[in-house]
């Protein structure tokens, strides 16, 4: 996985990220952005038609890169509502389930084109 993401930071600054894992327990990113183990953070992730969260998590451990560029840090998701955490398990599940025969799952969701009109 490589997918764009938000930061945001205690003092407010937002600052871009790569997403390179998730599950419902947390996410592996790198970022140029600088952070401790156990600094609080928030994430942004837009990673499908319907697949958006805004979630708050905790900084588990830290994987410089060389030169301390985009070192890799493991979040754990401090905060996520019950629906939310569903919807990331169905999307992980289905995105596992699919990479074993080499194709990209597709989303639940119906199309523009597919929906009825009252």
């Amino acid at each position: 996985m490589s997918e764009p993401v938000r930061l945001m930071l205690g003092d407010g600054e937002e600052q871009p990220a790569i997403l390179q894992d998730v599950s419902a327990g947390g996410a592996c990113l790198r970022t140029h952005q600088r952070m401790r183990v156990g600094e609080q953070v928030g994430v942004a992730m837009y990673i499908g038609l319907d697949q958006r969260y805004e979630i708050q998590a905790k900084v588990v451990y830290v994987l410089p890169g060389a030169s301390g560029f985009h070192a890799r840090y493991g979040l754990r998701f401090v905060w996520i509502s019950d629906e939310e955490r569903y919807r990331l398990d169905t999307y992980v599940s289905e995105r596992a389930s699919a990479s074993q025969f080499g194709v990209r799952a597709f989303s639940t969701s119906p199309s523009p084109g597919n929906l009825r009109r009252p």
